[in-house]
């Protein structure tokens, strides 16, 4: 049995009727009027995510969970032990035949269990002593003991009038009389568009239109066989559709089981079957063609037909998706690449030349020239069609066809670049492995040093990836310095946007990078802005030329220069201050890589439009995407930057673990001396620290962080050591931070960057000179749109106009922060604000966030709300912000929930206040 505490994680789709059927069940029975159902339905088909769903509706009903194993089938009572597992505390306060039947039965006593009947009574005596509503489930019915089943099956008719539900999931209908004629729910196959929902949730990436139907065709609605098919690597074994069907199965038990039909098949029949599992269409007519070409009968089908083994409808589908890499796999090469031939004739090569050369290619025995070229030359329309896994497909398999060595080499660092964009580096890895290097001029060594740092990226080492970029940079120091110049830009991204390190040795070797020629470029510009911010000393301020440089770069954010050094860019925006760029290039950086269909990419770049969506105020949003980063990296192997995940941590201070997470966070930098790791935790403790008043813990965090040869920190760490101070009594070192911040904003000169200069001027200023520094900062804050700094700053002016004895403007103010930081879910802040509201305003309440009509809704809320209020569909919504529509859904039944509406047309009627912080996605055009 497997332990009543199991837990499942589950993505859910579809099911609704049956979702409301088990709440009903389960909502009867806390009201007393319990009773049982049968949950049916064939393996995979989402009995048990089904049993989680309803079971997590209902937090004040107590659950106890048990499942039956094939190995345990045969040991009796196992599932009623579980069962009562929890509750034997109340064993000895049962009336004496119970307490000893059910003690005989759980193996405690010796002696006889009793009677089914009686044990079930006592069962039921036992699981009401605790007086409160019970939820009990039963997975894998079909593999419960017998004596269990019989127990159960009593149980389940005395229900009727008790706090108690008994769900039973088990394949197929019941087979024992002791479950006959109970309620009985049967799960159908999933609808097609859930179908293909589940599907597209576990394949980010994309895939051929016709092959995707004839996938969704052959799992049946199961949703296991859907997850199954998308397969560990997100889906990127499937090329895009081309991938020849070999990859294991998962089951190995269930791969023989579909072989044994195979020998007891005639040879022709075999031969048509080796034909439809390499045909990834699932087409009727082009296995019919290609079944002429092979000179197969016509009647070979009928074997298979009549053994179930294929079906023949608008598709050509197998029994079970297994089947099509089990009947290649089993073949013989001649008659794959026969088969591969036969299909090459088949395809019409006018509409389909990409498809004819895969096959002529599959067909191949040796290399051929020309065959490589005829893939080359078709992998834009592959591509097109199903993305870079198919795109990555045909360069490898061009490769393979190639016979020159120095042309295979650079072929094969083609097809190894395309897997890596693709996200599979496992593929990219081997593909290089086997590279003869020694073929290659100094221009391809370069390349493979550039491949095998995008490979360290990926496993989050910088510092690896760094030095081969590095290497490619002084390999074409001489042969060709603008690239080189390049490849030194490029090793400073992998240095400073992977967490891993010190950046410092590569700033020195970059120094060394050839001198830009007289005629400049924009990279010539970056390299020289960066190197010059990184080489100032801790501390230093930018200067006016340093910040007039970067402000031309960032001033044409659609320039090809941030699709190469997206990461260069969001630093020196955030460096400047110039949230809007930084925005901008994140929002590129992620409509690229989902354009491009390269999901591994997508991690770092939906990490980094977080990070703005943080610093905007739209912590919703930031959370929806980590959240999307998260499961990319998952099937991807990337890792995202935590600087998003750390900082909404100490925003929202009040959650259980945000300084577990953070210290957690801190102590692994150190083991692994990682010390920019370490300074960005320091930093999220910081803000934690002021976030919840605890002065001193903020004030040793950012001297921490400071202290760190980070100058991209200046921005961020200068701030929070100012308030710290201040409030610390440091007044001296307020001053020296407030001045250094001062110089700095002052090269930098945007708007907010004067904010939050003139934010920390207030702070350590008084009188009237505060007054005046405090109403700048407002003004400045208020033209950047940055909502975050901008609550901060009403929140600090609110709590020194109260200081002040000014209670009815410290009430506004105070009020309105109150109101932002809550919205942006910075709970620490909220608290210090509500705390100075009740001491602005004696005998008063704070207020709440649903001042205004708004019903609480948070930032991203409110957004979908006004988006929905303009017209716009769940998909042009999630298009819009980069989520998925089932969690567009998921926000607007939220906000009906908190407006007490119930549809789209009640909401255009609704008052709604203005949106607090821009959506970080497309903007309207």
């Amino acid at each position: 049995m497997r332990d009543a505490s199991t837990k499942y994680s589950v993505a859910f789709f579809g099911r609704r009727s049956e979702s409301r059927y088990l709440t009903h069940v389960i909502g009867q029975a806390a009201r007393g009027n319990g009773g049982c159902l049968v949950i049916t339905g064939e393996a995979g088909i989402g009995k048990t995510a089904l049993l989680t769903r309803a079971a997590d509706a209902f937090e004040r009903v107590r659950r106890v969970h048990a499942a039956g194993t094939r190995f345990e089938s045969e040991l009796p009572y196992a599932a009623v032990h579980l069962l009562c597992a929890p509750f034997l505390d109340h064993l000895p306060g049962l009336p004496r035949p119970s307490r000893q039947a059910l003690e005989a039965a759980f193996g405690l006593r010796p002696g006889p269990a009793g009677r089914h009947d009686e044990l079930a009574s006592a069962v039921l005596a036992l699981l009401t002593a605790a007086d409160r509503p019970l939820l009990c489930t039963v997975d894998d019915a079909h593999w419960l003991d017998q004596a269990s089943i019989e127990v159960l099956g009593h149980l389940a008719r005395r229900l009727t009038h008790q706090p108690v539900a008994l769900l039973l999931a088990m394949d197929g209908a019941p087979s024992t009389p002791a479950l006959a004629g109970l309620p009985r729910l049967d799960l159908a196959a999933l609808p097609a568009a859930d179908a293909r929902a589940v599907l597209d949730r576990h394949l980010p990436v994309p895939l051929d239109e016709e092959v995707r139907e004839r996938l969704l065709a052959e799992a049946g609605g199961n949703p296991r066989t859907l997850r199954e098919l998308a397969g560990d690597t997100g889906g990127t074994h499937l090329a895009g559709g081309f991938a020849v069907p070999g990859r294991p199965a998962a089951d190995g038990a269930a791969w023989q089981d579909h072989l044994r039909v195979l020998p007891r098949l005639p040879e022709e029949t075999r031969l048509l079957l080796l034909t439809a599992a390499a045909e990834p269409l699932g087409d009727p007519g082009l296995l019919d063609r290609a079944r002429r070409s092979l000179g197969v009968a016509a009647d070979a089908a009928e074997p298979a037909l009549a053994a179930g083994v294929l079906t023949f409808d608008a598709h050509v589908r197998f029994r079970h998706p297994l089947l099509r890499p089990a009947i290649y796999r089993a073949a013989g090469p001649a008659d794959r690449r026969a088969v591969h031939d036969a299909l090459a004739q088949a395809t019409d090569a006018e509409h389909a030349p990409d498809r004819r050369a895969w096959h002529l290619a599959l067909a191949a025995d040796r290399p051929d020239p020309r065959l490589a070229r005829a893939l080359l030359e078709t992998v834009p329309r592959a591509r097109a069609r199903a993305g870079l896994p198919a795109a990555a497909a045909f360069l490898e398999r061009a490769a393979l066809l190639t016979a020159d060595p120095p042309e295979r080499a650079a072929r094969i660092l083609d097809a190894a670049r395309a897997h890596l964009d693709a996200g599979a580096p496992v593929h990219a890895r081997d593909l290089l492995g086997g590279l003869d290097d020694t073929r290659l001029d100094e221009r391809g060594r370069a390349r493979l040093d550039r491949l095998r740092a995008r490979q360290a990226v990926l496993r989050q080492d910088g510092r690896t990836a760094a030095a081969f970029l590095l290497d490619a940079a002084r390999r074409l120091a001489d042969i060709d310095p603008r690239a080189s110049r390049a490849h030194y830009l490029d090793a400073l991204q992998a240095a400073l946007t992977d967490p891993v390190g010190d950046h410092l040795p590569v700033v020195r070797a970059a120094r060394a990078a050839p001198a830009a020629p007289p005629t400049r470029s924009q990279v010539d510009d970056l390299l020289d802005s960066c190197l010059s911010l990184l080489t100032r000393e801790p501390g230093d301020p930018a200067n006016a030329a340093d910040a007039d440089a970067v402000r031309s770069l960032l001033a044409d954010t659609a320039s090809d220069l941030w699709r190469r050094w997206p990461g260069l860019g969001c630093l020196l925006a955030a460096e400047t201050w110039d949230f809007p760029a930084y925005l901008r290039i994140a929002t590129r950086q992620v409509e690229d890589a989902r354009h491009d269909g390269a999901p591994a990419r997508l991690p770092a770049a939906l990490a980094a439009l977080a990070s703005a969506a943080v610093h905007t105020g739209d912590t919703a949003a930031a959370t929806a995407l980590l959240a999307e980063a998260h499961t990319l990296a998952d099937a991807t192997g990337a890792t995202p930057h935590p600087h998003a995940r750390l900082y909404l941590a100490a925003l929202r201070a009040d959650r259980p673990g945000s300084a577990e997470l953070i210290d957690r966070f801190r102590q692994d930098a150190r083991h692994r001396d990682r010390p920019w790791s370490v300074a960005l935790a320091d930093l999220a403790d910081a803000v934690l620290g002021n976030g919840l008043a605890r002065y001193r813990q903020a004030l040793d965090a950012a001297r921490r962080a400071d202290a760190q040869p980070w100058p991209a920190l200046t921005a961020a760490v200068l701030p929070e050591l100012v308030e710290a101070a201040v409030r610390c009594d440091q007044l001296a070192l307020a001053r020296q931070a407030a001045d250094r911040l001062h110089r700095h904003a002052r090269a930098v000169g945007t708007p907010w960057a004067l904010g939050v200069d003139a934010c920390a001027q207030a702070v350590i200023s008084g009188g009237a000179a505060a007054d005046r520094h405090y109403l700048r900062a407002l003004r400045h804050l208020a033209e950047a749109d940055a909502i975050l700094p901008l609550a901060r700053a009403r929140l600090l002016y609110g709590e020194w106009l109260r200081r002040q004895g000014r209670r009815a403007e410290a009430r506004d103010h105070l009020h309105l922060a109150l109101q932002m930081l809550t919205t942006i879910e910075a709970t620490g802040f909220a608290a210090r604000a509500a705390q100075e509201l009740r001491a602005a305003a004696p005998g008063r309440g704070a207020g709440t966030t649903t001042a205004g009509g708004h019903g609480g809704l948070t930032a991203q809320e409110l957004r979908i709300a006004h988006l929905v209020r303009s017209g716009q569909t769940s998909r042009e919504i999630a298009d819009r912000l980069f989520l998925s529509p089932r969690t567009i859904d998921a926000h607007l039944r939220s906000i009906f929930r908190k407006l007490g509406i119930t549809s789209r047309t009640q909401l255009r009627q609704v008052p709604l206040p203005p949106q607090t912080a821009p959506v970080p996605g497309h903007q309207p055009g």
